[in-house]
């Protein structure tokens, strides 16, 4: 599928994942067209949406995720924004991050919105950059971090999609919902 498919496709929204997931995720961005393993119970889906993630100066990196959380990323690059992996500056690790079509000082690791890492707050990978299940994360203090991750995705992201002439109000009373969702599903389950 082209990302313009996806772009005027319908958002994915909590009720149509609850309802029928099959068309709810028939149409998603380009860098998730990878396996998708879909059950009937949201919960026990938790670790099994896989894509590749193709970074430049880096090899591509398989990344197993909450299936909401894949949605949320993939309704945050439906106007433009990106998901990336590249090399941190020394070089040792690869992180998976969300880029920004227009504020590329602001790209940031998929894990800080996984976790909702707030300023100063960074988030430790256990078991590498492939594995963004929150049991593999940990939320650290002292961290770099002058923004919080999600308030910055989510500004950048309805910038785009106001400027694309969609609903911008609704595209953010969406992701808002499906924040909930992940929180509720994903983030009580690893004890945060």
């Amino acid at each position: 599928m082209s990302d313009s498919k996806f772009v005027s496709s319908p958002l994915i929204t909590p009720e149509r994942l609850k309802g029928d997931r099959q068309a709810a995720l028939s149409l998603l961005p380009d860098w998730a067209q990878h396996g998708v393993d879909l059950g009937d119970d949201i919960e026990a889906e938790l670790s099994k949406f896989v894509v590749i993630v193709h970074g430049k100066g880096t090899d591509p990196i398989t990344v197993e995720l909450p299936l909401i959380s894949t949605v949320i990323l993939c309704e945050l690059t439906r106007h433009g924004n990106s998901i990336v992996a590249n090399p941190n500056r020394h070089g040792g690790e690869v992180y998976v991050k969300l880029s920004f079509a227009r504020h590329a000082m602001d790209t940031m690791p998929i894990s800080r919105i996984i976790l909702n890492a707030t300023e100063k707050k960074a988030v430790r990978q256990w078991a590498g950059p492939g594995k963004l299940d929150p049991d593999y994360l940990e939320l650290a203090g002292a961290g770099n971090a002058k923004k919080a991750a999600r308030a910055v995705a989510v500004k950048h992201a309805v910038e785009l999609a106001r400027d694309a002439g969609a609903d911008a109000a609704e595209y953010e009373a969406n992701l808002g919902r499906l924040f909930l969702m992940h929180d509720e599903l994903v983030l009580k389950l690893a004890d945060y």
